[in-house]
């Protein structure tokens, strides 16, 4: 499948779009063509997991489904990809709610979710996720999306994410006035919380930020770091336990009812669990990577800490945050607490389940050597992750 689309080509699909084809989809001898945009690129985890989902549509739809991919924010850019989704210049995107926390009041706070769930680095994309997913399909999150003209069919919960830094951080004392690029509100109240200044910069300009010395630190996912090379100028890797991302895969409105109701109904069973089994296993799969043969390796120059009193600080900071989730609901959440304590639920059940299938604890690690032994240990027992992902099927 093509992989992006230049010049003359990128022309051509705008102004089959702008022209009047509804939602910008093609039926052509039972072909159908949508066109699918990202902020990352398609070696990404995300990138690997709509690639995975588009796929497993297609193996099961009788006709044929063909796939534009704009990467990287070809189409749009982190700020703008929503409104070009809404206006129909996209079909579908995966767009992060922390990048709209105006626009999409109720989707940010249901992204605080997340403080809900344990916090161990690897653990949201596995336990999160599953229960991200029913609060995603709640009335409140989709009539919101409606008004932007766009159906989440999908979610990807993240990694917790981690600072990456220019010079080692070992102690709050340490972090305090550092300069640290976040990208959403809830990341910028944990820096503060650490004695940190947040700096709003956009996802694109982190590694010039960095080399110039504009910032000190960034808060990313670990494969997120590799996916900009951050680990070429940045070599302090600190994971502990800043909140996960939450990155729904919406669809236009127009567009998704335009198609046959069986073609819909693969897309809302099929297509979800295929991204949600493939982005599941790709979080892991390149943390454990970078660790084993990559930038994170124990011969290369990156170096990981886990500073005792910045973890601690940093676990009671979200854990009172979300205790107080319920009452911070935005207008439009009739049934924050219903929401709150069935995210609960859900992921406290799910944790036990993941920790017996992958040997590895829901706590946050005490130190690098306990970092790299979890993921270790989880690639020795795949068969049994995949038991529980179908298991905790969304």
């Amino acid at each position: 499948m093509e992989t992006h689309r230049t010049g003359a080509a990128l022309a051509a699909l705008l102004l089959t779009a702008v022209s009047g084809c509804a939602g910008g989809v093609q039926n052509e001898q039972d072909t159908v063509t949508l066109t699918f945009a990202d902020l990352t690129s398609q070696d990404n985890t995300l990138g690997q997991a709509a690639q995975a989902m588009f796929e497993a549509i297609d193996e099961e739809y009788a006709g044929t489904i063909e796939v534009e991919y704009f990467w990287s924010g070809s189409m749009a850019g982190g700020t703008e990809i929503l409104n070009s989704l809404s206006s129909g210049m996209v079909d579908s995107a995966s767009i992060p709610t922390a990048y709209y926390p105006k626009d999409l009041p109720v989707a940010s706070w249901a992204e605080g979710l997340t403080g809900l769930a344990p916090t161990a680095n690897i653990l949201p994309p596995f336990v999160a996720n599953p229960a991200m997913h029913a609060a995603f399909d709640s009335e409140a999150v989709t009539t919101e999306y409606a008004e932007h003209s766009a159906v989440p069919v999908t979610v990807a919960t993240t990694d917790s994410y981690a600072l990456v830094c220019k010079d080692p951080i070992d102690s709050l004392e340490e972090a305090r006035g550092k300069l640290v690029r976040v990208a959403s509100t809830q990341h910028g109240a944990e820096v503060e919380e650490l004695g940190m200044s947040p700096v709003s910069l956009a996802h694109g300009e982190t590694y010039e930020a960095l080399q110039r010395g504009t910032i000190d630190c960034t808060i990313t996912s670990i494969s997120g770091a590799e996916d900009l090379g951050l680990y070429e100028i940045a070599k302090h890797l600190i994971p502990i336990g800043f909140s996960p991302t939450v990155l729904p895969v919406l669809f236009n409105t127009d567009t998704l009812e335009s198609l046959p109701e069986d073609l819909q109904e693969i897309i809302r069973t099929t297509g979800r669990q295929a991204y949600f089994d493939t982005y599941a296993h790709a979080s892991f799969d390149e943390v454990h990577e970078l660790l084993e043969d990559g930038p994170l390796a124990r011969d290369a120059d990156t170096e990981i800490l886990i500073p005792t009193d910045m973890r601690d600080a940093l676990a009671e900071f979200r854990t009172q945050r979300a205790k107080d989730l319920a009452e911070a609901a935005p207008e439009g959440v009739d049934d924050a607490e219903a929401l709150v304590t069935g995210f609960a639920e859900t992921a406290g059940a799910d944790a036990p389940l993941f920790e017996e299938a992958s040997g590895i604890s829901a706590d946050l690690p005490e130190d690098a050597e306990e970092f790299r032994a979890r993921y270790a240990t989880m690639a020795e027992r795949t068969g049994e992750l995949d038991g529980y992902l179908e298991e905790v099927a969304p």
